[in-house]
């Protein structure tokens, strides 16, 4: 007990220096208030038999285990610019155990047996912690500290019972349990005084670093003994969250000495656009103050900028006044590559291919593939295949089972039929279609292979193909939807800071409905230009009313500030445009059903999509052909192909439409050979004026 108030005297006298050498820097820095919540698992370290005054024939207590929790508030406080904090935290902590020891004794008649001596200890405290706390890593903290309790709970229960034999033996009382009592622990102190460790990682909440949710798990270990005059230790673990806020405040101005002589610095401002309501362009105050590092060089105050500009779809920047999106009347239509993938030397069909069990067939509809792409519409092909055969109760389908033809695939006819088998089982299986609909060959390479001589060619070629003589089997899925464009289609930030600064970490974020819908972090490189796709974020989701961004920028000795932005949202509906007799149009988007690897002719499945196409272009629609290819390949020649893709498809229409070159960036992910069928494709979209 001396010793614990001795170290806890020591850890006063050494953390008040502290205060004297360390200024608190509300600039950079600012205090945190919350409540925190762990759980707790016990471990008690004893050496006594007995507690005073009560029986007990126990040899020796040595070791307990038990949980607890502790609760309470807190208050932090930096108190210098190199991440030191003082935190002080009141609350409730239970730190209770079981403590057993098992006895071997002989019983009458010479039969071995075991008695356990057991005792249930409730130990609760309230009490006081002082922490001193260091952020070794950005939001990493290691701390330490001392906790001074007052105990609020001191109880007991104990019991000695034969545990072997069970059901032979008794006490002299003629019972198999003897010393069963509970109480109050006789001397128990009445101050628990414990030493504290901790690591803690905190995670930020929202945007501007207000609210922050902290992992933590700490280590207590009791200077002082249960009861008095006792060796008797209650060691914990503890692990839980806290809940911090951290109000901001505004950045201080401090006084200049007139001695001092300091150039002026000009005040550089960025362009702004007029608007109400409408801040793109955002830059910190300059602060006239300086910071001395460890090697005594003076930095600036850390000072910052963010202007957020439009970009086009021809990639030109332009101001950015608000965002637009419109919507319009549109009819999709998803290409169905009728090819299922696998896995090498595997036939289990892959799990990204969604799946249903029997009793959910009944409710299975093609609409519920409305705002789908067309990859999401892929992925459910053995349900649509299954659904259409249903439908059409006479259909056939063939499975045609291939492989790579390629290392332990070679020559492996019988993992080709293996997989279209595995096609045919969940057709039969789920969808109850008759096995004498659907025929199964199996070959080594496809009628059409891919490059077989490159990886991404075997894995293209390791495929069930799904053919049909019915055409509405394997056909195009045509659905009427709902077209959202948005103008500009990208946003483009440019952070600035001060020259001189070092930065540790930065990051730009947008919120919408104080959602986190794109955030972008850096460390010590800070980029000159950062993107954010709002077509791609957005996706078919509604954008809220405004979309809110920040810039949060930290430096190497601790100072940090955040910028902020909104930007206003325009929503033209469709039914806004009718009730305001606004000009319309409507927006119809074709994909062709899928080239062949290195292939731009059209075969019958893409004359099909031609002709209902070609059915639905009126003498004013406007139209426009891009050509797509996968990324496989040399550039220039990717180019050409899609050109003569998308020149194919304009012959064949007979237009002499607007063809637009191949774009850089594919529709799909280039690594999965669904993927790459999917971005060998050319696009048609026509828009047609509507009154």
């Amino acid at each position: 007990m001396k010793f614990g108030f001795l170290l806890f005297s020591i850890i006063c006298l050494t953390t008040l220096p502290l205060f004297a050498q360390f200024a608190i820097d509300t600039n950079i820095s600012l205090s945190r208030y919350g409540i925190y919540g762990n759980g707790a698992l016990n471990f008690h370290s004893a050496d006594f038999r007995e507690f005073p005054g009560v029986p007990n024939c126990c040899p020796k207590f040595t070791t307990g285990i038990g949980t607890g929790l502790s609760l309470g508030v807190l208050y932090d406080l930096p108190i210098s610019s190199k991440q030191w904090y003082f935190s002080l935290r009141a609350g409730y902590e239970d730190y209770s155990a079981k403590l057993t020891t098992r006895e071997s004794i002989l019983l009458e008649g010479g039969i071995p047996g075991t008695f356990e001596h057991r005792v249930t200890s409730k130990l609760a405290s309230v009490g006081v912690e002082s922490w001193l706390g260091y952020e070794v890593l950005p939001n990493l903290t290691i701390s330490t500290g001392i906790r001074t309790g007052y105990v609020v709970r001191s109880d007991y229960s104990q019991i000695e019972v034969i545990v072997e034999p069970a059901d032979y033996g008794v006490f002299s009382n003629g019972q198999s349990s003897r010393n069963d009592t509970s109480g109050i622990i006789p001397n128990a102190n009445k101050i628990a005084l414990n030493m504290l460790f901790g690591v803690s990682y905190q995670l930020p909440l929202n945007v501007n670093k207000t609210l922050f949710l902290v992992p933590e798990l700490q280590f207590s270990y009791g200077l002082s003994q249960v009861i008095r005059g006792y060796d008797w230790q209650a060691l914990s673990v503890h692990f839980g969250i806290a809940l911090k806020y951290s109000p901001k405040n505004s950045p201080k101005i401090p006084s200049i000495e007139p001695e001092e002589s300091k150039p002026e610095i000009p005040v550089i401002t960025e362009n702004k656009v007029a608007s109400d309501n409408v801040a793109t362009d955002m830059v910190a105050p300059y602060v006239p103050d300086t910071k001395t590092t460890a090697l005594g060089t003076k930095r600036s105050a850390l000072t910052a900028s963010l202007t957020a500009v439009g970009v086009g779809y021809e990639g030109n920047e332009h101001p950015l006044e608000l965002i637009r999106i419109e919507e319009f009347a549109s009819t999709a239509l998803h290409p169905l590559l009728q090819y299922v993938f696998f896995d090498e030397n595997s036939a289990e069909i892959p799990e990204k291919y969604s799946r249903i069990g029997p009793e959910y067939t009944n409710k299975f509809s093609l609409l519920d593939f409305l705002g789908s792409n067309s990859m999401e519409v892929y992925y459910g092909l053995l349900n649509i295949v299954g659904y259409r055969m249903r439908t059409a109760p006479h259909s056939t389908v063939t499975l045609t089972g291939c492989n790579s033809n390629e290392g332990i695939e070679k020559n492996n006819k019988a993992l080709s039929r293996a997989r279209a088998e595995s096609v045919k089982k969940y057709l039969t299986d789920v969808w109850d279609i008759s096995p004498k609909r659907i025929k199964i060959k199996q070959r080594n390479l496809p009628s059409k292979p891919s490059n077989s001589s490159i990886q991404t060619g075997c894995e293209e070629n390791r495929r069930v193909e799904i053919s049909s003589d019915e055409g509405e089997i394997i056909t195009a899925i045509v659905l009427g939807d709902t077209l959202r464009t948005i103008t500009p289609p990208i946003i483009r930030f440019h952070p600035k800071v001060n020259k001189d600064a070092v930065l540790s970490e930065w990051n730009i974020s947008t919120l919408q409905q104080r959602k986190i819908s794109m955030r972008y972090e850096g460390k010590s490189t800070l980029d000159t230009n950062v993107d954010w796709k709002v077509t791609r974020e957005s996706g078919g989701r509604r954008v809220a009313d405004t979309i809110e961004y920040s810039f949060n920028v930290r430096d190497s000795i601790g100072q940090d500030t955040t910028i902020y932005g909104i930007v206003p949202v325009e929503q033209v509906t469709i039914q806004k445009k009718r009730d305001e007799k606004l000009t319309d149009k409507k927006i119809d988007r074709y994909n062709l059903i899928l080239f062949d690897f290195n292939r731009s002719d059209i075969d019958k499945r893409n004359m099909s999509i031609l002709t209902f196409v070609k059915n639905r272009i009126s003498p004013d629609s406007r139209v426009s052909i891009t050509g797509f290819t996968d990324q496989t390949g040399d550039e220039e020649y990717n180019t050409r192909l899609a050109q003569m893709r998308a020149s194919s498809a304009a012959q064949a229409l007979g237009l002499k439409a607007k063809l637009i070159p191949r774009q850089s960036e594919q529709y799909f992910l280039n690594i999965t050979p669904e993927g790459r069928f999917y971005n060998r494709t050319v696009e048609i979209q026509v828009e047609t004026s509507t009154k």
